[in-house]
């Protein structure tokens, strides 16, 4: 079942992106890609709220003649995370594929050189500058796909060669993974990742614990405390139809598979240090709607672990069947399991807040503590009834949660993370939305407020005239991603490449930022209409913020053209930098100002 699930996905990524069904490994390197964005560190920058299937990826690939041993690079978009995909088909196992995976996952050193990625194919060379590769400064994990078995004695020669040199980069002080995906491997992944988007529960999960073992606690809620063998937490997650669905209500995922907490497994699977692992280990808390308890055996309905996602993930992939060899262990685990007796799809108070407090030793950083709040609600419903599809705006639809689409949705998704992001960005400045997304959803902090709030603080409605600066924004935003993306698609179908191809994607929301406070400037000296008439209808819109938008592309490309190189980050550090953020703005403003932009009727030529 696994390969016939991995060849049909294979076959499907051929068909999208137009290539020859038989040409097997270029659906395996596309696959990989979309795979691997689904990750928690690059999903809402490389996906958002759209369907990782149908979503365009193609830029992220690199395969071909002298792509430096590299089938494709994905990158988060504060560059802290980079992923290097290399994908290999083949029918049966030799030491040809166990050369090519040495070879890739001992060519780190090589791609931070520059004269030897400039020896690499114009895609290649883009991806890793655009990455900013920094092994001292990133996460970096190196991903080698292949449709053969991995848990057999001559594929571990593959496990062994990715060891060997993630062992290396460690020592040299680097934060590198390396990890290998087989026909099985890459199965569990998709099933997994489609049960995080699918944002499902687990069935009935039954198991057993420890006999003589445990304790209940009867009132106010019903709780087992207990010790679990690591073996039984296994086993529970590599089920089929469970896996990540475990974790649909943790505001913190396992960092994903790719940031396994080696630590965990080394001691899981030492035979003496196991031993100790119930003393070792912070233990595991879950929620459900009920358990029932027969002698030793535990049946559990709604369950999930909303503390320990990195010790089941991190068991599962060493001492259970998910993994490429499965090894034995003498762990016990800590468990505690809450019975709230609600009964839902989604997470209730209780349970939210059980979550919210297991969670206090890290900063609450996720959204979807946010998404049920009253005015995240009123949001869903007014923001795209009142500006989708309305004047100059294109359609679009608010996904104020996860997995959140209406029945009618049309147009993108603009997801709670790129409102926040947007909306801060215009009144604020973009620095803090490229730099520390995360304190959006940091309640000890005052960003969500200032991201959704008016002037800063808490309300329950925007006004006419928000609605209006947020529209336009939206609309902005969107018009220069169409942009970026006519640039990419003629760079590298047509050869016509051009500086701002290779970052206006990316500073999208910096270049709506600049223009929009540039409009509100001349705005409020009552040099131009106000936002209800600039969204209002395309000729307006055209006269009054075109020329702006034109003129604050134009001093960007000079801009950037001084810093983007080889030396890669330069875009982040654009958008990082509030004293050149005022000083474009100055610029363009004094432009207006002294006459050398002028505001012209378009159907009066």
């Amino acid at each position: 079942m696994a390969k016939e699930e991995v060849f049909k996905q294979i076959e499907a990524y051929c068909k999208k992106y137009g290539e020859q069904l038989d040409r097997v490994e270029t659906g395996l390197e596309y696959f990989a890609i979309h795979l691997i964005a689904q990750e928690k560190d690059f999903t809402e920058f490389l996906i958002g709220g759209e369907s990782p299937e149908e979503v365009d990826l193609s830029e992220y690939r690199c395969a071909g003649a002298n792509d430096l041993k590299i089938d494709g690079i994905i990158y988060s978009e504060d560059l802290k995370s980079v992923a290097i995909i290399q994908a290999a088909h083949r029918a049966k196992h030799s030491t040809e594929i166990d050369d090519k995976a040495s070879g890739f996952f001992n060519s780190l050193e090589n791609w931070i050189k520059p004269e030897i990625v400039s020896t690499g194919n114009q895609r290649v060379q883009e991806l890793i500058i655009d990455s900013g590769l920094n092994p001292l400064e990133q996460y970096i994990a190196l991903y080698f796909f292949t449709t053969l078995p991995i848990g057999t004695d001559v594929g571990n020669r593959l496990l062994m060669i990715a060891e060997n040199a993630q062992q290396k980069y460690v020592a040299m002080g680097w934060n590198v993974e390396c990890r290998v995906l087989g026909i099985a491997e890459i199965s569990d992944k998709f099933v997994e990742l489609r049960n995080i988007r699918d944002y499902g529960l687990a069935g009935p999960v039954t198991f057993k614990i420890q006999k003589d073992f445990y304790f209940e606690i009867k009132d106010p809620l019903k709780v087992l405390v207990c010790g679990i063998k690591a073996g039984a937490i296994a086993d529970i997650y590599n089920q089929k139809e469970v896996k990540n669905k475990l974790f649909n209500q943790n505001i913190r995922l396992p960092l994903s598979s790719s940031k396994i907490n080696s630590e965990i497994s080394k001691t899981a699977t030492d035979p003496e240090k196991s031993k100790n692992f119930f003393y070792y280990n912070n233990g595991i808390t879950a929620t459900c709607s009920q358990y029932q308890m027969i002698e030793n055996e535990i049946t559990v309905s709604d369950f999930q672990v909303v503390n320990g996602a990195q010790t089941v993930s991190a068991l599962a992939r060493s001492v259970g069947s998910g993994s490429a060899v499965k090894k034995p262990t003498n762990a016990v685990v800590l468990f505690r399991l809450i019975e709230t007796g609600e009964q839902l799809s989604r997470k209730s108070d209780l349970a939210d807040n059980i979550t919210r407090y297991q969670n206090t030793q890290n900063v609450v950083r996720e959204s979807d503590f946010f998404s049920n709040e009253p005015f995240q609600l009123w949001l869903s419903k007014s923001l795209p009834e009142q500006l989708s599809n309305k004047g100059i705006i294109p359609g679009f639809y608010y996904q104020h949660k996860r997995g959140f689409k209406p029945s009618s949705k049309t147009g993108e998704s603009i997801t709670i993370e790129k409102l926040a992001q947007l909306r801060h960005a215009i009144y604020y400045g973009p620095a803090v939305s490229y730099n520390s997304p995360r304190l959006f959803w940091d309640s000890s902090e005052p960003h969500y407020w200032q991201a959704f709030g008016s002037k800063g603080t808490t309300c329950t409605i925007w006004s006419q005239e928000e609605m209006n600066e947020i529209g336009w924004a939206i609309a902005v935003n969107i018009f220069v991603g169409r942009i970026a993306k006519d640039l990419r698609s003629k760079s590298r179908k047509d050869g016509l490449k051009s500086d701002e191809s290779t970052y206006l994607a990316y500073l999208s929301r910096y270049v709506t930022s600049v223009v929009f406070k540039i409009t509100a400037a001349l705005i409020s000296r009552k040099q131009i209409p106000q936002f209800s008439e600039l969204i209002a209808n395309k000729t307006t819109y055209t006269m009054y913020c075109e020329p702006i938008l034109t003129e604050v592309r134009k001093v960007l490309i000079s801009e950037m053209k001084s810093v983007y190189g080889l030396q890669g980050n330069s875009r982040l550090a654009f958008a990082r930098d509030v004293s050149k953020y005022d000083e474009l703005v100055q610029t363009v403003l004094t432009m207006v100002q002294s006459g050398l932009i002028q505001f012209k009727n378009p159907t009066s030529h």
